[in-house]
């Protein structure tokens, strides 16, 4: 892993456990500073960045440091000690032999990145964490294991194998659009995509985003033309587009274009309409004049179009909406109806990889009380080049529950070619914005022609830019620095 891939892994978990937003359940073990003691048997602490004031059912001294275990009442948070003596010498392993659990180094050192990044647990979770740890010994890199179980205790999510799986895929290396186009090379190859035409379907549109809005785009041109040639060469597009949009793709890419027009009918005796929608030399011509050129430009307005139509296709967050207004399955529903009674084979562990994934991030978005984090990672394709763009928004609602914009932080990560990987790190605080650039290529001057343009477009919108900046990779140190001391608040992109 190279130091951005680090860099954003950091930041990530870092604008996870935001230490304001603290909230406490049953039971749970947490280790507390006394400031301060009150009259009955009340004392002011501070556990980690969040101080609060509770009952505690012990002698304590102001100024030291103890561990407790949390009691939840009417009345509000009471803590139990948990040891007699003050916390000097306690350690993870100690915790493990106090509850009777296995005190082995990967349980004891969950317990240290917990306390690390000040993460209340209870000895319930602790136990079923420690069944994870051993159930996926040597299935998981062990820091990938530890990062979906803080997750997961942060989120007060179940610490079961159905929530740490799916993380883990998240969490994984591997990209969202490598297991899209493995999932439908192997469908195709199985000799099953007959049978789940609708799953077919939804990868070929998902592996195909960009032809398809283009194809799009040249039918808008060709509707907005009022001649005779257009009219047909229209029809005949938006014909083959339905039966068979892979052929019309094959023709733009000179791949075996007449025989892959004929292919679907070869066996079909009654298909001299079809056979009609044949394209002439002209036809083919213009059309593949079209798209070359429609295909050289990339526009904002196409990659939010593309964002838009992968995260409904994928099932992100809600139905797809076909061209044609009809409501279509997503990746996600058609996933869980064809696993529901699959045969175990490579097929289906494709599929129940893509669906991890995509329930990965649905799990990354839990939210509890004012704090909201907002996570996608979704396939993109930028010009010729595929790429995932993963998108990350940490803040608090507003008295109306909806995102607020005036205080928020969103970090974007990407690869590409030339530029290799990526991290955009905005943080806006009363609207003025600032842009962090995380990459190892980039110079201040390659984004000086672009400052203009992004000043005059945030300030339609009535944010002031107050400056960008590029970073190459950092440190560990380094990177706390970036990341610490922040007021992560989400805003409202408009994708």
């Amino acid at each position: 892993m190279n130091e951005i891939s680090a860099l954003l892994r950091k930041i990530s978990l870092q604008s996870l456990f935001d230490p304001a937003a603290k909230t406490f359940q049953d039971q749970e073990i947490v280790k507390g500073k006394v400031l301060k003691i009150y009259p009955n048997s009340h004392a002011l602490l501070a556990i980690g960045k969040m101080k609060l004031t509770a009952a505690v059912e012990a002698d304590i001294q102001a100024m030291k440091t103890y561990w407790f275990q949390t009691e939840v009442t009417e009345s509000g948070i009471r803590l139990k000690l948990l040891f007699p003596e003050k916390d000097e010498g306690h350690t993870g392993r100690a915790i493990l032999e106090h509850f009777r659990l296995p005190a082995d180094n990967a349980a004891s050192q969950l317990i240290d990145l917990l306390l690390e990044n000040e993460i209340p647990f209870s000895k319930k979770d602790l136990a079923l964490a420690i069944n994870i740890l051993q159930s996926f010994k040597g299935k998981a890199p062990r820091e990938s294991l530890f990062q979906a179980l803080l997750i997961a205790f942060e989120k007060k999510l179940p610490i079961a194998e159905h929530v740490i799986r799916p993380l883990l895929a998240v969490l994984d290396e591997k990209k969202l659009s490598q297991l899209l186009f493995q999932l439908d090379e192997m469908l195709n190859n199985s000799g099953r995509a007959e049978d789940m035409k609708d799953l077919n379907r939804n990868l070929f549109q998902l592996t195909n985003l960009r032809f398809l809005y283009k194809a799009e785009e040249v039918n808008q041109i060709l509707r907005e033309r009022n001649d005779t040639f257009s009219k047909q060469l229209l029809n005949k597009l938006e014909f083959w587009m339905k039966e068979n949009p892979l052929a019309i793709k094959q023709l733009i890419l000179n791949e075996n274009s007449e025989q892959a027009l004929l292919q679907p009918f070869t066996k079909d005796k009654a298909n001299g309409s079809r056979i009609g929608q044949m394209l002439n030399a002209e036809e083919k011509n213009t059309l593949k004049a079209m798209f070359q050129q429609s295909i050289h430009n990339v526009s904002a307005q196409e990659v939010k179009q593309l964002l838009k139509t992968a995260i409904a296709k994928i099932g992100l967050f809600e139905h797809a909406e076909s061209s044609s207004g009809q409501s279509e399955w997503p990746l996600k529903t058609l996933l869980i109806k064809y696993l529901q009674n699959m045969e175990h084979s490579s097929l289906r562990g494709a599929m129940e990889r893509a669906l991890d994934y995509i329930n990965g991030q649905h799990f990354m978005r839990e939210q509890k009380g004012p704090v909201e984090q907002f996570f996608i990672h979704v396939p993109i394709q930028l010009g010729e080049q595929w790429t995932d763009i993963t998108i990350q928004i940490n803040g608090k609602k507003d008295e109306t529950e909806k995102i607020n914009p005036n205080f928020c932080r969103i970090i974007f990560s990407l690869y590409l070619k030339e530029i290799k990987e990526t991290v955009v790190d905005v943080f806006i605080q009363n609207r003025a914005v600032k842009v962090t650039i995380y990459n190892d290529i980039l110079e201040e001057s390659d984004i000086v022609q672009h400052l203009g343009s992004l000043q005059e477009n945030l300030k339609q919108i009535n944010y002031v830019l107050t400056g960008v900046s590029i970073q190459k990779g950092k440190t560990d140190e380094q990177t706390q620095k970036v990341i610490s001391g922040q007021s992560y608040q989400k805003v409202d992109i408009k994708i």
